[in-house]
């Protein structure tokens, strides 16, 4: 999942395995204009910040697991299998506990950890996981208002 979050969201150089580069160089495709272009890796132009997100992770496992079927194209459910509600849980996961309890504990050294593992020169890596304010507590706050 982390190389598959990598090659998606920091470009696919950066999820090399070290294994990997002990292999001759392939060759390299020919090129009408000959200069090759660059582009933002998609974290910068998401302005991600070095801060892995619960929809991030939700995104990249529901990439992974549908790379591992053998369905020929998109579909939301796979042989009974939920994409939406898989990426919903995964999100309500990471945002449904309440600050100051042990499940927002976990969640925080969870993100921490995904956080490391895809950013982890990134100055916000090494500070707090915990996103700004998560969706949940904006709609909890909005409740409480009500």
């Amino acid at each position: 999942m982390v190389k598959g979050f990598k090659v998606v969201f920091t470009g696919p150089a950066s999820a090399k395995d070290e294994d990997f580069e002990t292999l001759p160089p392939q060759k390299k495709l020919k090129t009408t204009t000959g200069s090759k272009g660059t582009r933002k890796p998609p974290c910068e132009i998401f302005h991600m910040d070095g801060k892995v997100t619960p929809q991030s992770i939700a995104y990249i496992t529901i990439l992974v697991h549908f790379g591992l079927t053998n369905a020929a194209f998109w579909t939301n459910n796979y042989y009974g299998f939920s994409y939406p509600q898989m990426y919903n849980f995964i999100v309500n996961y990471f945002e449904a506990p309440r600050e100051g309890t042990p499940q927002q504990e976990h969640v925080d050294k969870l993100l921490s950890w995904w956080n490391k593992q895809i950013f982890p020169t990134h100055a916000a890596s090494a500070s707090s996981s915990r996103t700004a304010v998560s969706s949940m507590a904006k709609l909890r706050a909005q409740h409480a208002a009500a």
